[in-house]
Parts: C-alpha cells; sequence; structure tokens
C-alpha cells in the first residue's frame, strides 16, 4: 500500500456521498433516482445511488482506477471504502 491510497480513499467518500446526496429527493438528479427505481431491481439501485456502503463497490471501482491505482489493490480498496462508508453513514448521513 503506498501513500496515495488515503487521499483515494478521502476522494472515495467525497464522490460517493455527493452521489448520494445528488440522487436525493428534491435534488438534481431526484426525480431521475425516482424513474430508475421504478425501472431497475433493488439490487441494481442499490449500488449506483441509494446505499452508501454499496455504492463503494461501483463508484470506487472506477475512482481507484481513474486515479492511477494498481488494479491489485482494488479489491481492498473497495473493502475499505465501504467500511468507511458505513461509519460515515452511521455518524453523519440520515440513513
Amino acid at each position: 500500500m503506498n501513500a496515495d491510497f488515503w487521499p483515494r480513499l478521502f476522494l472515495g467518500i467525497l464522490v460517493i456521498i455527493g452521489i448520494w446526496n445528488a440522487f436525493g429527493p428534491g435534488m438534481i438528479f431526484g426525480k431521475a433516482g425516482d424513474f430508475l427505481d421504478s425501472i431497475l431491481p433493488k439490487y441494481a439501485t442499490k449500488p449506483l445511488f441509494e446505499c452508501p456502503p454499496c455504492m463503494a463497490s461501483v463508484h470506487g471501482s472506477w475512482v481507484w482506477l481513474v486515479t492511477g491505482g494498481a488494479l491489485a489493490w482494488l479489491p481492498v480498496f473497495i473493502v475499505a471504502l465501504s467500511g468507511a462508508m458505513k461509519l460515515v453513514t452511521l455518524t453523519f448521513l440520515d440513513k
């Protein structure tokens, strides 16, 4: 693990909170979220925009790869990001 792991983890947290918030009621993508929720099964919408810990699998993957993370460390990053999002959700978010 290199020194870039922690900044990437923090970036992943910010990205997930931002996407989750943008799809909330009354927000810019709120209606799109309602529409997607009506046509997609829950196992598809949870990792896209409904469940911050679940979102680590989808959004954590592209954050890690776009920022130049080594593919071998991707599973470790996803697990760490999911755990961080669970802590953030329990501590700060209304879920």
